[in-house]
This record gives structure tokens, C-alpha cells and sequence, in this order.
């Protein structure tokens, strides 16, 4: 057994430590409401794995209810939704906690293959720096604990370029399996990926090791031949989504939409947003010095470096590929993409840590210097950490609201919800219908978005639903559209307003 002292034990308890500490990160966020950040992004998968609870939907058609009828909405494979569905069925009932514990737990196991990783160019001591800012970073603490398969994506990207990593260093089929199953699963969480693992694993697969060596053809070639295999199953998923959707459109639900804005390149308000967040969210300022220090006095980078380097490089081209998602106000402006900058953050804030170490001549001043560093990383995070999960102001009363609206009206009734994030409302309001979703960005448009593009397909789900909602009436949502036949419902001490299609009398109720 490997001693304390030694660096094997020191690695073994510093992994460790870094566990544990992650663990009481993530239980302070479980049991909170899936309001803040991306949150219209985090209900729809909790709107999908209650569907499967409750079986109104299967899998392979997974349903939201913000859409209208029938609510399919398949983009990556529901893989988080269907883990908390049978954890609700473990448990009970619905507990949004599983959602977060899940995507935590897929953080927390991507700690030790990344750790693993920064250890190989930086050593024990850089490996574990590079662990801590991977689990203390604000994107981390904000973004890991979520109801989205990002963080899942991120850990399977983390430990497919780990088995690569793994199958370099000794290249035989087993490990080419591995890699390529582990490639494949990341496709299949999130398309994104192949921004990041791409360029990384390709890097590590050709670029030459110390003594100037390639790999050898014959198992780079298994290697592309069975990972190649497994792009195609993720894809065959994505070809099933946009087959159900080509029958039954849906804004947002294709991986297609929301590409690359040309005008938006010229503009430099969303260099601004994405410096914002790879700046306050990825490294924090004080980070981002490190890292420079790095960078400046660390010598030449390691072949793993190189690899984070050319990962982090796609990470930034995704930001600029998916510009137009770069100006959603309503998810902090689609931040939770850059969660995997992280990695590469991490990574070169060790090796600027570890530079810092070793300035003075007397070892411990070096030393101390380093970890008072990291103790300003650590109260930077906290800062930014603690804006980036408070939800809007004028998500206070929402839960009560919505209890009301639940007391107030039936299972099958059908809604239309005029409001900011309306699949959040639903989801708590637990009702399915149409949202109007007023909509601004950061370059001062402010338009309303259907789940339907026809006013006339407007005008018929107006006509057709029991009630219209207005959860937020002070934030500019009207009920000018109307018209006549709808009567207001009283909301006791709330300023959402709840009308009720007078014309679809015969309840018996209210």
C-alpha cells in the first residue's frame, strides 16, 4: 500500500480530497429549483425524464410539454432523462435532486481520468492542482450539478481522450474498443464534441512521442475503423430526431439551427460574451494570470498539453460556429458551452501554479506563494459562482404561482403561457400547452418566439387551450391578443394573471 508520503499516496489522498470536496460543492446545489442559468434548457430534460416516469413517452420519443401536441422534442439521446426516471421510480416520485446528483457524479468521475491526464505532463503535485480548479471553477460548480447532459458529454469526452491516451501508449484492439465506445457515447451525448475530442484525439493519436516516433499504421487504422463505427451508431440517433421532426417540426429541436451568423462575426459584442464567459466563468481573472504565467515561464508544453491546448482552440470555435446561441439573455448567454473549456483551464492554471512554486530559491516562500494563488482562484469562484445560480428576480413567487395554478386547474387542461422562459412554468405548473417566449439578446433585439411559426396555427392554439398564463405580467407580456371569451381568474396575492376560455365552458368548476 502506497505511503502518504510517497507520491503515490500523496496522489491517492489528494484525489481523494478533491472528491470529497466536489461532493459537499455539489450537495449544496441538489435541492434547488432548476431556475437558475440554463434553466428552460435544464426543464425540458426534467420535462422528459417526469414523461417517462409516468409513461407518456418512450425513449425513443421523448416528450416536453411547451411544444403543443404531441411534444416530441429529440435532439441528443436522452440518456440523463432516462437515468432519473428510473431513479424516480427507485425513489417513488419525482425528485428534480437526481437530475443534479447524476450530472454531478459524471463530473466527479471525470476528476480522475483528467487528473490522470495533467499528471502525465505535470506531475503529481500539477496533477492535483490541475483536479482542484477542474471541480472549483464557477462553470463547474454552476454548470456540473445540472439537469443537462453537458456535463455527462464533457466526462465522456475526458475519458475517450484518456483511453486514447491509454491505447498510445500501448496500441492493441481491447483499448482501441474502449476508445472508440467512449468516442461514440460522447457523439451521442452531445454532437458538440467533435469540437473539442476531435482535434484533441487526433492530435494525441498522430502526433510523434518523445523519441519521435508515430503510432503504427495497422492500429491506427483499427483504431479509425472501429471508432468510426461507433460515430455512425451516434449518428444513426440523430438521423431518427430529425426524421420524427421532419413529421412533427419543432424550433430548437434540430442540431441544425442556431449555426453560425455571419453579420454576428462582425460584431463585437459577442467577442465581449465570450471573453465574459471564458474569463469570469472558466479561469476568473486571477485564472487567467496564472495560466499567463504558465504559459510565459513553464517551458515547452507536454504532448497532453498540446492535446487540452487544440481542445480548448475548438471549444471557442464552437462559441463562434453557434453565434446566434451566444445571445440567449435567458441562459446567460448559452454559457453552459463552455463548460468544457474547463479541462484546458485547469490544465495550464497547474502549470502556472506549479511555475509560481518554483520562482524563489527558499522551496516553501514558492510554495506558499502557490497556494495563496489558489486560495484567490477559490474566492473568485465563490464570487462568481454565487451570481451565476441566483434566478431571476421575478422567479420568486414562481413555485407558489404555479401550486395555485395546479389547485386551480386540471391535469388535461391545455395552456398557452406567455412568459420569458415558458417551459419552466410548465414544468412546475406541471400543465402542457404552447409557449410564446419573449425573447432578448444582447444585441438589443427583444421578439417573440412561437413553438409555431403560423399565426394562424397561433390563433387556432388560442382558440383550442383552456388557459392562457401569464406568470410574469410586470416583465412586458400582454393579453392584447385575446380577443373576447376569456375570463380572468383570480390568483390570490400574485401578480400572474390566469384567464380561462369562457367558450370551452362545462367544467363545472371555478
Amino acid at each position: 500500500m502506497a505511503s502518504p508520503t510517497s507520491a503515490g499516496g500523496r496522489w491517492i489522498l489528494g484525489v481523494a480530497s478533491l472528491a470529497l470536496l466536489w461532493s459537499v460543492f455539489a450537495a449544496c446545489r441538489l435541492d434547488a429549483p432548476l431556475l437558475e442559468g440554463a434553466a428552460g434548457k435544464q426543464t425540458h430534460t426534467a420535462m422528459v425524464a417526469r414523461n417517462l416516469y409516468r409513461g407518456t413517452a418512450a425513449l425513443t420519443r421523448p416528450r416536453v410539454d411547451d411544444v403543443g401536441q404531441p411534444g416530441y422534442f429529440i435532439k441528443e439521446i436522452p440518456v440523463l432523462a432516462a437515468l432519473a426516471a428510473l431513479s424516480y421510480d427507485v425513489s417513488g416520485g419525482v425528485r428534480e435532486s437526481w437530475l443534479r446528483m447524476i450530472g454531478a457524479a459524471a463530473w466527479l468521475l471525470a476528476l480522475l481520468p483528467f487528473a490522470g491526464l495533467a499528471r502525465r505532463d505535470l506531475g503529481t503535485n500539477g496533477g492535483l492542482a490541475a483536479g482542484f480548479w477542474f471541480i472549483a471553477a464557477p462553470m463547474s460548480v454552476t454548470y456540473g450539478p445540472s439537469a443537462m447532459t453537458d456535463p455527462l458529454a464533457v466526462a465522456a469526452s475526458v475519458g475517450a481522450l484518456a483511453a486514447t491516451s491509454r491505447w498510445r501508449d500501448r496500441p492493441g484492439p481491447a483499448r482501441a474498443i474502449c476508445c472508440a465506445a467512449l468516442v461514440g457515447a460522447s457523439a451521442a451525448l452531445k454532437p458538440h464534441t467533435a469540437f473539442w475530442l476531435g482535434p484533441a484525439s487526433l492530435l494525441l493519436v498522430f502526433a510523434r512521442d518523445r523519441e519521435g516516433r508515430r503510432a503504427p499504421g495497422g492500429p491506427v487504422a483499427l483504431l479509425g475503423g472501429v471508432t468510426s463505427l461507433a460515430i455512425l451508431a451516434a449518428t444513426a440517433w440523430y438521423l431518427h430526431a430529425a426524421s420524427v421532426h421532419r413529421d412533427y417540426p419543432v424550433p430548437g429541436a434540430t442540431v441544425a439551427q442556431g449555426w453560425v451568423d455571419v453579420a454576428l462575426l462582425a460584431r463585437p459584442a459577442l467577442y465581449r460574451e465570450v471573453l465574459r464567459q471564458s474569463a469570469w466563468m472558466v479561469f476568473t481573472p486571477v485564472g487567467l494570470a496564472i495560466a499567463g504565467i504558465g504559459l510565459a515561464r513553464g517551458g515547452r508544453l507536454g504532448l497532453h498539453e498540446k492535446a487540452f491546448a487544440a481542445w480548448g482552440l475548438g471549444v471557442i470555435l464552437q462559441c463562434f460556429v453557434f453565434a446566434p446561441r451566444m445571445f440567449d439573455d435567458l441562459s446567460r448567454g448559452t454559457e453552459y458551452y463552455q463548460l468544457a473549456l474547463v479541462p484546458t483551464a485547469a490544465l495550464f492554471i497547474a502549470r502556472g501554479a506549479l511555475s509560481i512554486a518554483s520562482w524563489p530559491r527558499i522551496r516553501w516562500v514558492g510554495g506558499v506563494t502557490a497556494a495563496g494563488a489558489l486560495g484567490l482562484l477559490l474566492a473568485g469562484s465563490a464570487r462568481e459562482t454565487a451570481l451565476a445560480v441566483l434566478p431571476p428576480a421575478h422567479y420568486g413567487a414562481l413555485l407558489s404561482d404555479c401550486e395555485q395554478v395546479q389547485r386551480l386547474t386540471a391535469p388535461t387542461d391545455t395552456f398557452v403561457v406567455f412568459a420569458d422562459r415558458g417551459g419552466t412554468v410548465l414544468y412546475y405548473c406541471d400543465r402542457k400547452g404552447l409557449v410564446l417566449t419573449r425573447a432578448g439578446d444582447t444585441l438589443g433585439t427583444n421578439a417573440i418566439q412561437s413553438a409555431t411559426l403560423l399565426e394562424s396555427d397561433l390563433s387556432r392554439a388560442l382558440r383550442d387551450a383552456d388557459f392562457v398564463y401569464l406568470p410574469f405580467p410586470e416583465t412586458g407580456e400582454d393579453v392584447g391578443r385575446l380577443g373576447d371569451g376569456w375570463r380572468e381568474v383570480s390568483l390570490a396575492d400574485s401578480k400572474a394573471r390566469l384567464f380561462e376560455n369562457a367558450r370551452k365552458r362545462g367544467r363545472g368548476r371555478r
